[in-house]
């Protein structure tokens, strides 16, 4: 068999098996398998959670995630076109990476293909663009009347972000397992969203499962509109929900000190004193009525200098130097390294270290 070199990085086919003129692992880099669409479309309900699909509305499951996946599936095995000398090309697994905003994710694809007995595997990254709009089936209930409750939903404290990416999650199961029930979704821009239910013990279950998922302050109102024929009184319930919109890292204030959040569990949540730098446990119904807020103090970018003897010496770029006992030190990092920079909050004789920095101008000294 003729030898072949590969004008990318000069290896041999009798080192590493060939795709066309290419070593497989030069063609998977720079042609790749198939070309994918860089971006697509995905068209949801925010009432019932269906979709559209090739033009047409199509049932939903009862996870989110998993009617993403289905339509980016069909959507890119619709439009993909192969590479030669590659003809077939299969998904292997579609998973979530991050959100760009709220209504844009990434997604990255991994392609497999079987070429000269050879199993390739390539990965690729789209964006999905999230469109709301009403199917015909919930436009056709929007448009009456007969509500009996209201569902407020917001998120305390409120982040330019909005809600936490579960919240979202568990807004669009509800509505998708409540079809019928729910008779108007509101967005309130920049707030939460409203929701108009037929029936009063429904709008209470949702308030139920939001305090016991997310640790969220429950409050009911009841407003008479006047009686029915039979003479009994007729009114209709709103229901406040105030989701816990904290997440690990965040600052604020309980008790007039300053907090930060270690992590959340079932009747409340851990954090860590930044004054006395201890660790407590906040019940749920303790923090809230505290009338706690965020707290926006700057971080600080650090550099540990030296770990010797029980202290840990930090500076900043300015030159100024921290130095800390051990047991002073709190840390999301698991393992702080000299030479290194971090985020951190710097509080009396306490530092809690966050995140690496992404900043690398800072030299060690």
């Amino acid at each position: 068999m003729q030898e072949k070199i590969c004008p990318v990085c000069g290896r041999s086919n009798k080192e590493v098996k060939f795709i066309g003129n290419m070593c497989k692992d030069c063609f998977i880099k720079h042609i790749g398998l198939a070309k994918i669409p860089s971006n697509i479309e995905f068209t949801y309900c925010p009432i019932c959670g269906s979709y559209k699909q090739r033009g047409q509305w199509v049932n939903p499951s009862n996870n989110v995630e998993d009617n993403i996946i289905s339509f980016a599936k069909s959507t890119i095995m619709q439009k993909i076109r192969t590479n030669p000398p590659i003809t077939d090309v299969f998904i292997k697994s579609i998973k979530s990476l991050n959100y760009l905003n709220s209504n844009t994710m990434v997604l990255r694809v991994d392609l497999a293909s079987i070429y000269d007995k050879i199993e390739l595997v390539d990965s690729r990254t789209l964006t999905l663009k999230m469109i709301k709009q009403v199917c015909p089936s919930c436009s056709a209930i929007k448009s009456q009347r007969g509500y009996n409750a209201i569902v407020q939903i917001r998120g305390y404290p409120q982040k330019p972000e909005g809600f936490h990416r579960e919240v979202n999650y568990e807004l669009q199961n509800i509505v998708s397992e409540l079809q019928g029930e729910i008779v108007k979704i509101e967005e309130v821009k920049g707030k939460g969203v409203d929701l108009y239910i037929r029936n009063q013990d429904i709008a209470r279950n949702i308030a139920s499962r939001f305090k016991g998922k997310y640790l969220a302050k429950v409050v009911e109102t009841y407003k008479l509109m006047g009686l029915t024929k039979d003479g009994k009184r007729k009114g209709r319930l709103y229901i406040s929900i105030r989701v816990l919109n904290l997440s690990q890292k965040d600052l604020f204030i309980y008790n007039k000190e300053p907090h930060v959040l270690l992590s959340k569990g079932k009747d409340g949540i851990t954090a860590k004193n930044l004054y006395t730098n201890k660790k407590l446990f906040i019940k749920t119904e303790n923090l809230w009525r505290s009338s706690f807020h965020i707290y926006d103090a700057s971080k600080k970018e650090v550099m540990l200098l030296l770990k010797d003897k029980g202290k840990m010496l930090f500076s900043e770029s300015n030159g100024n130097y921290f130095e800390f006992p051990a047991e002073s030190v709190d840390s999301f990092v698991p393992v702080i390294k000299e030479g290194k920079k971090y985020l951190a909050y710097v509080f009396n004789d306490t530092i809690t270290i966050l995140e690496e920095s992404k900043n690398t101008g800072v030299k060690k000294t």
